[in-house]
């Protein structure tokens, strides 16, 4: 009786574990979370949740801004939380995720905005959220990959902001982008989506690149926007991803490289699995990458 109590002892104490999570000094760290922040005046939408350690480090840590996808007509910033968190709570890293105007709202550039807005308001309330604000990563999937280039291509193009500046004091750049099954040239995007299918996903990303007159933005200037990227990046792609071709983050990888010999923090990382879903892209190895390519930029 006495060993069967031990064993049921020691059992609640592994499950326990599961639940807490540790730094890299092994010591256990308890997350809190803060959410439905209001960090723009635009949008009843525009909200973020903040997950960050429940002990406050003496030291600012690094963060992750993560952008959902949704061929901007759909999503929130609960898509995937469950999945992406356990790869960046156990590093310290402070998690953040936020939504953006969809196109039933606004077009672009609104959402472009809408996600520089929310760096500038992490950045101006660094001391109370404990945020590094030299090591602020932007992380997309799908469209929010999209997003997340054309936010990082466009800092600084002020012409493109039709809108008043919130937090003008802070600039919206950030030390690196992930980018996971994303899209990058509208061109052969719009192909590949007709081709699989996909009509409905194609109308509502050929919508969202409207002006306020529903004339169409130039292809052409919105493929030239992602060029400018001189970031750190790393991209991911399942291979058989069945909505968005993993050909598009292959051609992106090549054109980054192409346009910046001297960054060897451009990297690209293929996953052999049949699926456009965010859940599955991280697995052992794939994470293990992650983390070694974000602190690898941070030191």
């Amino acid at each position: 009786m006495k060993k069967k109590v031990i064993i049921t002892t020691m059992l609640f104490i592994c499950l326990i574990s599961l639940f807490i999570l540790k730094d890299k000094d092994g010591e256990a760290l308890n997350f809190k979370d803060k959410t439905n922040i209001q960090y723009s005046s635009k949008s009843d939408r525009l909200l973020m949740d903040i997950s960050y350690p429940e002990v406050k480090s003496s030291k600012k840590q690094p963060a992750v801004i993560y952008v959902h996808g949704g061929s901007y007509a759909n999503g929130d910033k609960e898509r995937y939380k469950s999945e992406n968190m356990k790869y960046f709570k156990n590093s310290k890293y402070i998690y953040i995720s936020i939504n953006y105007r969809l196109n039933n709202e606004a077009v672009f550039p609104a959402a472009i905005n809408d996600v520089k807005s929310a760096i500038r308001y992490v950045k101006s309330n660094s001391d109370e959220l404990n945020v590094d604000t030299d090591n602020i990563f932007l992380f997309g999937h799908s469209a929010g990959a999209n997003l997340v280039s054309l936010v990082s291509a466009t800092e600084g193009l002020e012409s493109l902001n039709k809108e008043s500046i919130e937090y003008p004091k802070y600039k919206s750049d950030v030390k690196g982008l992930i980018l996971t099954s994303g899209f990058y040239n509208l061109d052969t995007l719009y192909s590949q989506l007709k081709g699989r299918g996909r009509q409905k996903v194609y109308n509502n990303i050929k919508y969202q690149f409207k002006d306020t007159n529903h004339k169409k933005y130039s292809i052409d200037s919105l493929n030239s926007y992602l060029k400018r990227i001189d970031k750190p990046t790393l991209i991911f792609h399942n291979t058989g991803d069945t909505l968005v071709s993993h050909q598009q983050s292959i051609d992106y990888y090549n054109t980054l490289k192409i346009g910046n010999n001297e960054n060897d923090n451009i990297d690209l990382v293929l996953k052999q699995a049949a699926t456009h879903s965010g859940a599955t892209l991280f697995d052992e190895n794939t994470s293990i990458h992650l983390k070694e390519w974000m602190n690898n930029i941070i030191e």
